[in-house]
């Protein structure tokens, strides 16, 4: 486990739909970090609001339990830090009080208005896999435009970008507060996870702590390649790129090629004991 440190803390939601598991072997492979598991699972879906709820859930469990941490880092299971512990902690005490937040850079008018400007009564994940669900979506989106309904009039206050991200405790907590108001405003909504950190930052007090406004990708120091895939999965000949780059975690990767894992997680163990 590369992130095993002393000063790591780990939450982990592991969705409903795995069913019953034992976590007792990934809880003993750490021998510095302490993890823990969320007892109340969600079944979590793409693009549905329980991308938002499972963050929302993990952020007040890991605070509840401390009282806070110096910095949250939410990261998926098919991510991987690009350097070692050490060179991370030090990027974030040096950096101290930035919002490690990405923010999209292209015009995304037309994509929140069909997010999040109706109402989706019909979750994404069943659209997707339903093919009388989506005629049934598209006719229900149809009748709101006829009958100019709109979910939330004023899109342009709206920013979207990645939904992985790190973030000081002074800013989770600002999220945490509003709860409710973000539960109301994205109920009915699609792929609200990549949108509601970013808006409720863009114009918070912690606006002009923002790392990098104008890069998604340095602005929350993650490698993440939208332009050969979706996203790219990371292979062996990249590893190259990846290490020599100056992201500190990288997505996707896959069961199918762990070339690439035991190279960066090899040469992050010789860096980390040549120091």
């Amino acid at each position: 486990m590369r992130l095993d440190d002393e000063n790591n803390d780990i939450y982990v939601h592991v969705d409903k739909k795995a069913g019953d598991m034992d976590f007792n072997d990934f809880v003993q492979s750490a021998k510095m970090s302490k993890v823990i598991f969320l007892k109340d699972r969600l079944d979590v879906r793409w693009g549905d609001v329980s991308q938002v709820n499972v963050t929302m859930k993990l952020l007040e469990t890991a605070m509840r339990a401390v009282g806070g941490y110096g910095y949250y880092h939410f990261i998926s299971g098919v991510d991987f830090p690009l350097k070692t512990n050490k060179y991370i902690h030090d990027f974030f005490i040096a950096n101290q009080g930035k919002e490690f937040v990405g923010f999209a850079q292209n015009d995304y008018y037309e994509e929140l208005k069909l997010k999040i400007g109706y109402y989706h009564f019909i979750d994404a994940y069943r659209r997707r896999r339903n093919f009388a669900l989506r005629l049934t979506n598209k006719a229900l989106i149809q009748l709101q435009k006829i009958l100019n309904i709109h979910r939330h009039k004023d899109l342009n206050y709206f920013r979207k970008g990645c939904n992985w991200w790190s973030i000081t405790d002074d800013f989770a907590k600002e999220i945490v507060s509003k709860k409710d108001e973000i539960e109301k405003m994205y109920r009915y909504t699609m792929c609200s996870d990549e949108i509601f950190v970013q808006t409720i930052l863009w114009h918070s007090r912690f606006k002009d702590a923002i790392y990098n406004p104008n890069d998604e990708f340095l602005g929350c120091m993650r490698a993440i390649d939208w332009k050969r895939g979706n996203p790219y999965i990371w292979k062996s000949e990249d590893f190259d790129t990846l290490i020599n780059s100056p992201f500190l975690f990288a997505r996707k990767f896959s069961e199918d090629d762990m070339e690439i894992i035991d190279k960066i997680k090899n040469y992050l163990k010789s860096s980390a004991s040549s120091k």
